[in-house]
Parts: C-alpha cells; sequence; structure tokens
C-alpha cells in the first residue's frame, strides 16, 4: 500500500490532513502564490511601485499605484481599417422625427458604418458660456446611435458672445472657452455613444477661420480642446479640422504648408489623427498628380510625409470630408471634358467614378482612418454657392450612379 506524503505547511512541520480546515489550505496556498510574485515584480522594477503592463487599443500603456494611468497618446485609430461614412449637415436637425427615421433608416440601407455630424457651438451657447441647450442635437444623435452607427463630432462655429463684433466665420476670442464647451460636449455626448471629435473644420481657409488662416491660433486651440477633452474621456479620439486642399492664396493656406506649420507652432501631441478634406473633382483622384487626394501621400510635400518627419507615422489620416458636386452655376465635367477651367460640378458618370477610384486606393492605404462622403441626399432647393447636390440620391430619393458606386466600395472591404 501507497504511503501518504506528509504535508508541509510554511516550515511549521508535519499536520494531519483531517485536521487541516479548507480555510486554512486557502489562505495557506494564497502566501505560496503571493509572496515569490512580490518578489518577482521587486526585482523587475527600479520603483517600490509595482507596474504591470496593459494594452489598450492596440499600445502598451504602464499603469501602478501611484495614481491614474496617463491616457495613451498613440492608438489604433481605425477599426476597422477601412470603411466607408457619410456627412450629414445641419439640414437634419430641421427633419421632424419620422423624416429623420426614414433618413437614416435609408443612410444604413447603404452598409455604411460611419456618420459625420456637426455640431455647431453658436446653437448650443447662443446666450453665454453657462447656459447649454442640446436638444436638437440629443434627438439627431441618439437616433443615430439607434442605427448603431459610429459618430464623428465635429465642433464648430463660435456664438456671437465668445467673438465679439466679428463675422459668422470668425473663430473665438479665448480658447479655453472652446476648450470649456468641447469638454462638456465630450462628457454630455459619451453616454450616448460619442467617442470621436473634430476640433473646427478646415481651419485653413478664410472662410472657416476669419480674417486670415492662422496656424499658431490653431495651434492654441488644439493645445487647450485636447487636455480638455481627453480629461472628459479619456478614450476619446480628437482628429484636427479636416484641412482643406484649396491651393495658397490670399485666402488660404495649402494643406501641406499648414500641417508644417502646426507642428512648428506645437501641436504635436494635441491630436490623435489629422482630418483632411481631400477633394479632386472636376478630376477623379487618379487623373491629376497635384490634387488633394494625391497631397495625402504622393506629392513631393504631402501630409504623410510631414507626419512622419515629425515623429506622428503611427497616427492616421481621416478623410472626413470628400465628394464632388452634380450641381452647380456654371459648367459640368464630364469624362469626356473635365473642362478644369469653368467647371464647377461634375456629372454624375463623374461622381461614380470618383467614388469607384477613391475607394480603390484607399484600400491600399494603411494609414488611414474612415472615409467620409458628403453626402447622402441632395437638398432640393438652390444654395447660393457655385455647388451644390453632393448627394448620392436626388432630394426625391431616386439613386444616382454613386449609391451602386459606394455599395461596390463597401463589398469589396
Amino acid at each position: 500500500m501507497l504511503k501518504t506524503k506528509k504535508k508541509f505547511i510554511l516550515g511549521r512541520g508535519p499536520i494531519k490532513r483531517s485536521k487541516m480546515r479548507w480555510p486554512v489550505r486557502l489562505a495557506a496556498v494564497c502566501a505560496l502564490l503571493f509572496i515569490p510574485w512580490q518578489a518577482y515584480v521587486l526585482t523587475q522594477t527600479s520603483d517600490v511601485t509595482a507596474r504591470v503592463k496593459h494594452k489598450l487599443l492596440g499600445v502598451s500603456v504602464t499603469v501602478g499605484d501611484t495614481g491614474p494611468a496617463p491616457a495613451p497618446e498613440l492608438r489604433n485609430l481605425a477599426d476597422p481599417l477601412h470603411d466607408y461614412g457619410i456627412a450629414i449637415g445641419p439640414d437634419v436637425l430641421q427633419l421632424d422625427d419620422a423624416a429623420l427615421q426614414k433618413r437614416l433608416a435609408a443612410m444604413q440601407a447603404v452598409g455604411i458604418g460611419w456618420v459625420r455630424v456637426p455640431i455647431a457651438w453658436q446653437d448650443v451657447q447662443p446666450r453665454g458660456p453657462n447656459d447649454y441647450t442640446w436638444t436638437a442635437y440629443d434627438r439627431v444623435i441618439r437616433a443615430l446611435g439607434k442605427y448603431q452607427f459610429k459618430m464623428i463630432a465635429t465642433l464648430y462655429s463660435a456664438p456671437v458672445w465668445a467673438k465679439g463684433a466679428c463675422s459668422a466665420a470668425c473663430p473665438f476670442a479665448n480658447a479655453n472657452q472652446f476648450a470649456a464647451f468641447a469638454a462638456r460636449a465630450a462628457t454630455h455626448y459619451q453616454p450616448m455613444g460619442v467617442q470621436i471629435w473634430e476640433v473646427w473644420s478646415e481651419p485653413n481657409t478664410a472662410a472657416s477661420w476669419q480674417a486670415q488662416p492662422d496656424a499658431i491660433a490653431y495651434a492654441k486651440l488644439l493645445q487647450a480642446t485636447y487636455p480638455a477633452i481627453r480629461q472628459a474621456n479619456p478614450q476619446a479620439i480628437v482628429i484636427t479640422g479636416g484641412l482643406s486642399p484649396h491651393p495658397t492664396d490670399d485666402d488660404h493656406i495649402a494643406e501641406i504648408e499648414y500641417l508644417p506649420q502646426l507642428y512648428a507652432a506645437g501641436a504635436k501631441g494635441y491630436f490623435d489623427a489629422v482630418g483632411a478634406h481631400p477633394y479632386t473633382y472636376p478630376f477623379i483622384p487618379s487623373h491629376n498628380s497635384q490634387q488633394g487626394w494625391s497631397r495625402m501621400s504622393q506629392t513631393a510635400n504631402n501630409l504623410r510625409q510631414t507626419m512622419i518627419a515629425n515623429g506622428d507615422a503611427v497616427k492616421k489620416i481621416w478623410i472626413t470630408d470628400f465628394g464632388a458636386p452634380t450641381s452647380g452655376t456654371g459648367a459640368a465635367a464630364t469624362m469626356e471634358n473635365h473642362r478644369t477651367q469653368d467647371a464647377t460640378h461634375v456629372d454624375e458618370e463623374v461622381q461614380a467614378q470618383i467614388i469607384t477610384k477613391a475607394a480603390e486606393l484607399y484600400r491600399g492605404y494603411d494609414w488611414t482612418g474612415p472615409l467620409i462622403w458628403t453626402t447622402y441626399a441632395d437638398p432640393g432647393v438652390v444654395l447660393p454657392t457655385g455647388e451644390q447636390d453632393f448627394g448620392i440620391v436626388h432630394a426625391d430619393g431616386s439613386k444616382k450612379p454613386a449609391y451602386a458606386a459606394i455599395q461596390a466600395a463597401l463589398a469589396s472591404q
């Protein structure tokens, strides 16, 4: 007959199994496990505080008992890597509940996963810094959540009290006031699923940043806003305002010049991704080597190159606005004649080709976030601009060729 081995506990000599109750056994096991683990940790760190590495959104960060872990600066910013969305405009706020539900259901039927939502500061705080009116946006954002869209919220347009006697496109007098609004928005909308924040839109144009675009001033805005949003929601992702591809002139700074100016002004570390609006019309993205799409990564000077040179190779470019209008006051570009001198819009075949070629190129990139198309439906009214009707459906809901082009892009992911 086999003899039973005697049991020892922490050097205290043999005891009989029948006398060792289960709580004592449990305590003994825990002690045996804890002591070598503690010794290992203390030998692996130069700090008294034990630190354990975790993975958060694809990046190693260190946490310990000395305080809350810092939010990671570098993260995987697009899930999945190649995904498509649609930008909606302020007109959606005017839809009644039934029309809003119909619009969102139709957008969902396309198959897109993302929606870019504009949130105008002047609408939320029209009367002063201590007054918030979220109702109109709450209705739209809750509806988007119901349809399980991932959202990019674009904060823009300062109220009168924040910019003084200035035109509608002036930013503000105090960046901290905008930062306070952004933090409040991040807190308010986190429970509704909003995690992605775009700070302003096209700050490199006078139309959005009067009197003149100013990279130093915009860098100060990022320096105030980024930590405010991340303190309100440590998991938030902050994107620079999407940069316009307009060449440099009296009212614009080309994006490939503006981004280096942002880095020089100290913006590094105050955004998680660069926003871009790489419009190409009347060309399709592969037809002109100097247009906005090419300047993301292909031209001698490009956005991607600037990011790499400044140590931000891991960060991505989010295409937060891209499209082509099919109506306008001037001539339409066609596949046979791009009419580069006088075209204000494209025909519906060119619009579809722009989507198709953009999607083909986009699938080959490993440095992009979602691609957001502007927009779903034509407004059905004449706008006071030289370009309009960016939708993939007409105002009556009938589909343009671009609708099928987006679905084909989605099927090819």
